[in-house]
């Protein structure tokens, strides 16, 4: 639940990933964001972001909205077997994993070189850290209680919801900056500011999130906090 803008996507060439930590190494400086350089080997147990549980028994109309799919071999006192998977390079590999009745794990060992953005205070770090391998941008954070565990996701995403909208224009700028470096498969604005570039527009759409937001957890405060089922893609079931 937030107000956030999601990117993914792969540096144009090795030497994109240099020019763009230096350009956003000047923006930062520029703006007097705090940032993070980083130049490292990651190793360790690898979990990807690789879907949901459905905590219930999903309606036809539920498993074909959230392509939710039942793997018998899951079924156990804490699963009932249906699973929503990401659309992610490694959502086939996660089918085969369960379709074992296995979780899903993976190792990894790569290297990953980026910059890490700090906007502000109240909004969440924005990265450009790529996996040197692929090329592509490695949205990852390491686990608090097992240092060997790294966590990966389908695509970044910077939280700007309590920076406000100013804060939340500057990122998407700074999003803009990248294209001339990253080849961006996905961008995805909840404020819907970044591809209208409507100042007035965003900050409707951004302070009616907020609303929406406001009165939601209002509600779930009423009955007592949530539901207990999981939530897909914003849409609880």
């Amino acid at each position: 639940m937030g107000i956030k803008i999601f990117y993914a996507g792969k540096a144009k060439s090795p030497e994109s990933i240099s020019e763009l930590v230096r350009a956003l190494l000047d923006r930062a400086t520029a703006l007097r964001w705090r940032l993070k350089l980083v130049d490292e080997d990651l190793k360790g147990n690898f979990y990807p972001s690789w879907g949901e549980i459905c905590s219930r028994i999903p309606t036809e109309e539920e498993k074909e909205r959230f392509h939710i799919e039942f793997f018998p071999a899951m079924v156990s006192a804490n699963s009932n077997g249906y699973y929503r998977i990401i659309d992610s390079p490694f959502a086939n590999p996660v089918r085969e994993f369960f379709r074992r009745g296995e979780y899903p794990h993976f190792t990894l060992d790569t290297h990953v070189k980026g910059i890490i953005l700090y906007p502000h205070k109240n909004c969440d770090p924005l990265d450009f850290v790529f996996d040197l391998k692929t090329k592509e941008l490695f949205c990852y954070e390491f686990d608090e209680k097992y240092p060997d565990v790294i966590h990966g996701y389908p695509a970044c995403s910077c939280k700007t919801q309590f920076a406000g909208f100013k804060n939340h224009v500057l990122v998407c700028k700074t999003v803009k900056l990248a294209e001339n470096f990253v080849d961006f498969s996905l961008i995805d604005d909840e404020a819907l500011y970044y591809h209208s570039k409507d100042l007035s527009t965003g900050l409707k759409n951004f302070n009616e999130k907020l609303q929406a937001i406001r009165e939601e957890v209002n509600r779930m405060n009423e009955r007592g906090g949530p539901s207990g089922w999981v939530t897909f893609a914003g849409d609880e079931i």
